[in-house]
């Protein structure tokens, strides 16, 4: 929850979101009734076919169902044993964005997608294997940061209270991603840094994790050569939807 009103702030500053355009759950207001209500209502009614750029983030947990290989994002009411049910998968997601025609979309997803339950029988059995999926293709205007490959956990940062994605992907978005210093930030410059960065740091807790992302490298993120940014008076352009979990049921 602390990394999604970290990145709530980050929405304002550095891609110029007006606060009337965000909407932030975290916690017991996490739910997937009310996050379908965001998608399904607010959204829909929001956004302005082929005009309107999206941002999604989440953080929190993610699970791969065993039986039909999808990766859910979990809410605050999910159930594991019911993930089809009480969670939402990433190809369900894609589509109902997609369905609304945004102009482009950029996901940040600081989740991993590895199962609890079988992490404890590799520990139990000393199993060599690991069950992933891959993911599902996004639509061409669609751009996702993965906090980390399928087959890895995504790790988190106990002194900051944040995950190690959501840390470097803000210290990036503040300018330490621009590699050139030509003042823009593409999403090639961010995935280098953060890669560089968040593999280092999860190196330390003996663990592997590195970012992934689906998407045109070269596409411009963030551009700061504008002069302030986030008082240039534009119509309906930008809209965010973050999500943030931590006390789970």
């Amino acid at each position: 929850n602390q990394d999604a009103k970290n990145f709530y702030n980050y929405a304002i500053k550095d891609f110029g979101v007006k606060k009337d355009k965000i909407k932030i759950l975290t916690d017991n207001n996490a739910t997937l009734l009310k996050t379908l209500t965001v998608i399904k209502s607010w959204l829909s009614l929001s956004l302005k076919a082929n005009q309107s750029d999206l941002i999604i983030y989440f953080a929190g947990h993610g699970a791969t169902d065993l039986n039909d290989q999808e990766n859910y994002l979990l809410f605050y009411d999910s159930d594991p044993d019911l993930l089809s049910r009480t969670a939402i998968s990433l190809k369900d997601l894609f589509d109902s964005i997609d369905k609304l025609n945004p102009r482009s979309v950029t996901i940040f997803l600081d989740t991993s997608f590895r199962s609890s339950i079988l992490e404890e029988a590799i520990k139990t059995y000393a199993t060599k294997f690991m069950i992933t999926s891959d993911g599902v293709k996004s639509p061409e205007n669609f751009t996702i940061f993965y906090a980390s490959q399928f087959d890895q956990l995504a790790s988190g940062l106990r002194k900051q209270k944040q995950g190690i994605f959501s840390y470097f992907l803000m210290k990036g978005l503040e300018g330490e991603a621009d590699l050139n210093n030509d003042k823009q930030i593409t999403n090639g410059e961010l995935l280098d840094y953060m890669d560089q960065n968040i593999s280092q740091k999860a190196l330390a807790l003996g663990r592997k994790q590195n970012p992934m992302l689906e998407g045109n490298p070269n596409k411009v993120l963030i551009n700061n050569q504008m002069t302030d940014i986030a008082n240039i008076k534009t119509d309906e352009k930008y809209y965010a939807l973050v999500i943030g979990n931590n006390n789970y049921e």
